[in-house]
Formats: structure tokens, C-alpha cells, sequence
């Protein structure tokens, strides 16, 4: 369907993908269409997510492309992650982590040490505090922490994987172990 002539692509998200032909990026659609990022500033792009993908500046710093290659998002932050539900993490110059909107506009303040992308069925993302206790944050900004558990997973489908006494289970957006560690 889309002859074999790039030298890397990425898996299509939202009907695009990214592939690389020498230095020169490119966003595919599925039909094979192709678009040239034109920015000479664009160092390298991230896989696709909600019609954004990341990519890093020739300055170092990261920010996010359109599907039509042109800039979204200025490269301004030392490293981000996927949007998933409108909303990503980013981390600023200072090594601070918040969430940003599709617009680049903090939701949730700068605030944390490290963060993961939010899961769709919780709506929870795991972030490191600045005491350095993993919790959960909800798209308000509120934290959850789960006290039972001495490994705090990501959510995925309504779960997250944790450990307990030396045995791994899974727990629910409230703490709850939904499957006993075993």
C-alpha cells in the first residue's frame, strides 16, 4: 500500500505515521500521502498521538508537530510525553513536570519529579512527588496515594500493577487490590 523506500517509520496513530528518507522527515497518511517537514529546527519526531507527535529541536528542547508538519507545540520543554485524552506531561528547563493541553497551556502545574502519560479508562497518570512518593493525579490536579503496595505500576484498562510482601497483584483507581498479590 505504501512502497518500501523510508529509511525508518513509526506505527500509524490516528492515520498518520512519521518516516525518515536520509535527514528529511516525513508524515504519512494511509493512503501513502506524503508531507514534508518543511522546519529546518526539527531534529527528530516521536510517534503520532491525537493528531500531535513530539519531536525534538535542534536546540534540544521538545515540543509537538500537526499532521500537516507544521509546529503545534514550540520546542520549549526539556522532554514530554503522548497526549492521551487532550492532555500531555512536560517537563521544563527547571526539571519540574506538569501537564499541558494540545495548545501548550499548563493544566496542571509544573510540579513533580516524573510523571507518565494518563490513562483513558482512570484518568490517572503516576507522578513522583518532590518527597519522593509515587502517586496518582487525576486531570483537576488531585493527587491519589496508594499505601498498600511497594511498586506503584501505571494504569492500564482500570488496573495497575503492584507489589506486596514480594508478590505482584493489581489494584483499582482507589487502592483496592482487584487481584490479590500473589
Amino acid at each position: 500500500a505504501i512502497p518500501a523506500k523510508y529509511d525508518h517509520v513509526s506505527e500509524f496513530n490516528g492515520g498518520n505515521a512519521v518516516a525518515k528518507l536520509g535527514t528529511t522527515f516525513i508524515i504519512l497518511d494511509t493512503k501513502g500521502t506524503e508531507t514534508m517537514v518543511q522546519d529546518a529546527s526539527v531534529a527528530d519526531v516521536k510517534d503520532f498521538s491525537e493528531k500531535l507527535a513530539p519531536f525534538k529541536a535542534t536546540n534540544k528542547k521538545f515540543g509537538f508537530l500537526k499532521s500537516d508538519g507544521k509546529i503545534a507545540i514550540a520546542a520549549q520543554f526539556e522532554s514530554v510525553g503522548y497526549f492521551e485524552d487532550g492532555i500531555a506531561w512536560a517537563k521544563t528547563p527547571a526539571g519540574t513536570l506538569g501537564y499541558i493541553n494540545n495548545r501548550g497551556e499548563w493544566v496542571i502545574q509544573p510540579q513533580f519529579e516524573a510523571g507518565k502519560n494518563f490513562d483513558a479508562s482512570t484518568g490517572l497518570a503516576r507522578v513522583k512527588t518532590h518527597t519522593g512518593n509515587w502517586a496518582y493525579v487525576n486531570k483537576a490536579g488531585e493527587l491519589t496515594y496508594v499505601n498498600d503496595t511497594e511498586v506503584w505500576g501505571d494504569f492500564s484498562e482500570g488496573l495497575a500493577d503492584g507489589k506486596k510482601n514480594d508478590k505482584r497483584g493489581f489494584y483499582d483507581s482507589k487502592g483496592k487490590w482487584v487481584i490479590q498479590p500473589t
